[in-house]
């Protein structure tokens, strides 16, 4: 686990946030990466992003859980 402390400046305006990020290694391979922080900072400067044109910003949230969409493709196959 790593506790991080960023700040900064983001399309012009003042960034500064913490959080905590655990990193999952299996055989040398990160698996999984699990990060916590303040997410109505990070809401704020995501909208000041978006502002600014930056197309990433408004991206879907990156998930390892499957898409609700696509459940129909994760399914095991009646027998």
């Amino acid at each position: 686990m790593a506790l991080l402390r960023t700040s900064g400046t983001v399309a012009g305006h003042p960034f500064n946030n913490e959080f905590a990020q655990t990193i999952e290694l299996r055989w040398g391979q990160i698996t999984r990466v699990n990060v916590v922080e303040d997410t109505e900072k990070m809401a704020t400067i995501l909208g000041h992003l978006i502002e600014c044109g930056v197309e990433e910003a408004s991206a879907p949230q990156i998930t390892d859980r499957p898409d609700p969409r696509d459940l129909d493709n994760h399914l095991p196959n009646p027998r």
